[in-house]
């Protein structure tokens, strides 16, 4: 029975929308912060725009255009980046 019960958990959760499970992101650097989202359908809602996706320390990450210009545009600044996943820390991009 109670193998019976996980394999319902377990089938359950396969129907969660996936939109339910979106990461929230932020990319950080010395002159400004920008929001993405692991969900390109999150991101479009949330910012109410087109959006683009880029990977940063194997996430992919949507955030809106003209966010993404900015994050580009600070690389090529030689600024590091640091990539917030839910409110931790991950990652520094150089």
């Amino acid at each position: 029975m109670k193998q019976l019960r996980k394999c319902v958990l377990v089938a359950m959760l396969a129907f969660v929308p996936a939109g339910a499970m979106a990461a929230q992101y932020e990319v950080r650097a010395q002159n400004g912060n920008e929001q993405g989202w692991s969900i390109k359908g999150e991101c479009e809602t949330q910012s109410s725009t087109n959006c683009t996706s880029a990977y940063f320390c194997s996430n992919e990450i949507w955030m809106a255009s003209a966010s993404f210009d900015a994050v580009q545009q600070r690389r090529y600044d030689g600024q590091q980046l640091v990539i917030v996943k839910d409110g931790n820390p991950i990652c520094a991009v150089n």
